[in-house]
C-alpha cells in the first residue's frame, strides 16, 4: 500500500509543525519537552508511511478534501505568531521583537501574502508565491543586518577556511580558534593551544557555495539565504499540474520559509540552506526535468556527510522492478560529481581532507544536550562516552530503522524520496550523539516537498503499479 495518499500527507505537514515547535522550545537543544515533541513527530510522520489502511487510504477523515490546506494554514499562522512574540534569534543586538517595525511588518506582509495564496488561488503561484519569497528574503536580510556577529564556531571555521583559500592555502588544513573556551565541545584530543585541531569540516561543494557570500558581502550568511530561496521555491513550484489554481506547493514552502526557528538557523550560519537548494532541485527534476534528475540527486549527495543517503533513497524514483542500466543512469554521477569535487583536496593534502571531512565524524564526542534519545539516557544516569557501544549503535539501529520503513512502504515517486529521506535523518538523528536545530530543519525541508509534490504522479508510466499520494 502506498503511505503517502492525502491523509499520509496531512500527517507529515503535522510532523512538520511539531518539529518547528519542539526546536523552538530550547533553540534545538535537549530538553524532555522537545523530545516528547520530537516523539510525536516520529511517530506522526511513521503513521504516515506505514499506518494502517484506515488512517492513511482516500477514504480516510485526514483525507476529507481542503484537509491538508487547514493544517497549513493554521499551522502558519501559528508560526508567524510565535516570530512576533519570541526573539527570532539568539545574538540579536535587541532580542525582542516589539523592538524590531521591521521585523513586525515583514511578519504582517508574510501574513497577507499566505491569506492571499489561499484566498486568490487563480493568481497563487504567478503572483503570492514569488511575493511570499520576497518577504522571506526581506526577513533573511534583517535577520543578517540585525545579528551581525552570531557567537559561533560555523562562522569562525568558515572564516579562517575561505581566508586560507583566498590566501591559497588548504581550507581543510588549517587551525581555528577555540572561541568556547572549552574542551567538551570537540573533545580534549581536538583542541590544543586554545586552537581546533581540524580545518574546514563541510565538503567542498559545501565550500564553494558559501564563498560568493564571504567575497561579495563579508559573511557567507548572504549565500545561505540565497540558496534557501532557490530551494524553497523550487520546492513551490516542483510539482507540475493540470490545476494552476493549487496552493499546496507554496504553502509547503512557506511551512519551511516561516517555521519558527528558520531565522535562528539562518542566524547561525548553519550550511542546511545549501542542502535545501538541492534537495528542491532534486524533486524539480524528479518531476519536471527527468534529464536533470541524475545531476541534481548527485549535488545534493556532495553538500554534506549525510547526504550520501539520498542516493540509495533515490532508487523509489525508479520504476519496478529495477534494471541495471535504470540504477547506473541514476547514481553513477553521484559517486562521479562527489569524487571530482573532492579530488583537488585529496591531491593537495589528503591527510587533512579526511581528517577534517571523514574521520572528525567518528571522533566527535556524544553531546548531551543534543535533542537525542541519547541525552535522555544520559539525563537518566547512563555513561555514554565517546566509545561507549550505545553512541555506536543506536544510530545504526534508527538508520536501519527508518530504511527498512521507508523501503517498505514509502511510495515509488518524489513524495515517497522526499518523505523517505526526512523520515530515515529524522530516526537517525534522533538516536544520534549530536542532533540540533540545523539537523532537524532539513528534515521538514523533506517533509515541505514530500507535501509540495503530493499531486505529483506516484510512478513512472513504465511501472507496473500504481498509487496515488
Amino acid at each position: 500500500m502506498s503511505g503517502a495518499r492525502l491523509g499520509g500527507v496531512t500527517l507529515f505537514a503535522f510532523a512538520t509543525l511539531i518539529i518547528g515547535y519542539a526546536l523552538q522550545l530550547n533553540n534545538g537543544l535537549y530538553g524532555r519537552s522537545a523530545l516528547a515533541l520530537l516523539i510525536v513527530a516520529i511517530g506522526s510522520a511513521g503513521a504516515a508511511l506505514a499506518g494502517p489502511r484506515w488512517l492513511v487510504s482516500q477514504r480516510s477523515a485526514l483525507s476529507a478534501p481542503g484537509w491538508l490546506t487547514v493544517v497549513m494554514l493554521v499551522g502558519l499562522a501559528a508560526d508567524l505568531t510565535i516570530l512576533s512574540r519570541m526573539p527570532p534569534g539568539l545574538y540579536l543586538r535587541r532580542p525582542s521583537p516589539s523592538a524590531h517595525p521591521f521585523l513586525l511588518g515583514a511578519l504582517a506582509a508574510a501574513a497577507l501574502v499566505v491569506g492571499l495564496v489561499a484566498a486568490d488561488r487563480a493568481r497563487a503561484r504567478r503572483l503570492w508565491f514569488p511575493a511570499l519569497l520576497l518577504t522571506a528574503g526581506a526577513l533573511g536580510l534583517w535577520m543578517i543586518d540585525a545579528s551581525p556577529k552570531p557567537w559561533i564556531d560555523v562562522m569562525t571555521v568558515h572564516r579562517v577556511a575561505l581566508g586560507a583559500l583566498r590566501a591559497g592555502e588548504n581550507p581543510y588544513a588549517v587551525t581555528f580558534p577555540n572561541i568556547y573556551r572549552d574542551e567538551a565541545f570537540y573533545g580534549p584530543d581536538m583542541v590544543a593551544n586554545d586552537q581546533v585541531m581540524f580545518g574546514l569540516p563541510y565538503p567542498p561543494l559545501s565550500l564553494l557555495m558559501a564563498l560568493p557570500g564571504e567575497l561579495l558581502f563579508g559573511d557567507i550568511r548572504y549565500a545561505e539565504l540565497g540558496a534557501l530561496l532557490v530551494g524553497a521555491a523550487l520546492i513551490g513550484y516542483a510539482a507540475p499540474t493540470r490545476d494552476e489554481r493549487s496552493i499546496v506547493g507554496p504553502l509547503a514552502a512557506a511551512l519551511l520559509l516561516f517555521t519558527p526557528r528558520g531565522l535562528f538557523v539562518l542566524e547561525q550560519g548553519w550550511t542546511e540552506a545549501f542542502a535545501v537548494c538541492w534537495l528542491g532541485a532534486t524533486v524539480f527534476a524528479a518531476c519536471r526535468a527527468p534529464r536533470a534528475l541524475p545531476w541534481m540527486l548527485a549535488l545534493l549527495v556532495s553538500v554534506k556527510q549525510h547526504m550520501l543517503l539520498a542516493a540509495p533513497l533515490a532508487l523509489l524514483l525508479l520504476p519496478r522492478p529495477l534494471r541495471w542500466r535504470d540504477v547506473r543512469r541514476l547514481l553513477t554521477p553521484s559517486v562521479v560529481v562527489p569524487l571530482l569535487l573532492a579530488l583537488p583536496f585529496l591531491i593537495w593534502n589528503a591527510g587533512a581532507f579526511l581528517r577534517s571531512v571523514v574521520w572528525l565524524q567518528w571522533r566527535e564526542p556524544f553531546r548531551r544536550d543534543a535533542l537525542s534519545v541519547l541525552s535522555a539516557l544520559a539525563d537518566a544516569g547512563w555513561s555514554l562516552e565517546r566509545d561507549s557501544v550505545v553512541t555506536l549503535i543506536a544510530p545504526l539501529v534508527a538508520l536501519a530503522g527508518g530504511g527498512f520503513v521507508t523501503w517498505r512502504w514509502a511510495p515509488r515517486s518524489p513524495v515517497g524520496f522526499a518523505a523517505g529521506l526526512g523520515f530515515t535523518l529524522l530516526l537517525l538523528f534522533a538516536g544520534s550523539k549530536k542532533a540540533f536545530c540545523n539537523y532537524y530543519y532539513f528534515v521538514m525541508a523533506c517533509f515541505c516537498a514530500a507535501i509540495a509534490v503530493s499531486g505529483h504522479a506516484s510512478r513512472p508510466k513504465d511501472s507496473h503499479e500504481g498509487h496515488e499520494p
